[in-house]
């Protein structure tokens, strides 16, 4: 008799509600959905998944919106975060992500060896609890779910 494994399931563009129904029906590993420090929609799936001891791996993991053409206040923000920990706005992007959540499994893409490299380094930078904050004050948070799940 051969035994089949079943891997865990991963969901993508989900809510917390299908989420946890979902968890109900297969054991889930994660979770996709777009999150970063300029769209934070899925704030609530996030937690979720932490909840659940669920990976989450956010789309678009090195965006930095320029909220309302506030390009200067971005500026005023990564440049000192920037000059200190020697990184690229993109490192500390990631690095931002990291210092979230346990549960974050940021996969950005990338074209070049380099450009790995540079991702790569963003774990090693280890924001203060005050860059965390300035960062993350940049955006308000939106905990609430979007009415498409996030979509």
């Amino acid at each position: 008799m051969v035994h089949q494994l079943h891997p865990p399931h991963r969901l993508s563009n989900v809510n917390p509600e299908q989420l946890r129904a979902a968890r109900e029906m297969v054991e889930i590993a994660a979770v996709t959905a777009r999150y970063n420090i300029g769209d934070r929609t899925a704030a609530a799936l996030l937690a979720a998944a932490e909840e659940a001891s669920v990976a989450f791996s956010p789309w678009y993991p090195t965006t930095v919106a320029n909220q309302d053409g506030n390009a200067a206040h971005l500026g005023d923000v990564f440049g000192p975060i920037c000059e200190k920990h020697q990184a690229t706005v993109p490192q500390l992007a990631l690095a931002w992500l990291l210092h979230r959540s346990p549960f974050m499994l940021p996969i950005p893409g990338t074209s070049s060896l380099t450009h790995l490299e540079e991702n790569l380094g963003a774990a090693a930078i280890d924001l203060t609890a005050e860059e965390v904050d300035a960062i993350t004050q940049l955006v308000p948070d939106d905990s609430s779910p979007a009415p498409d799940g996030g979509r």
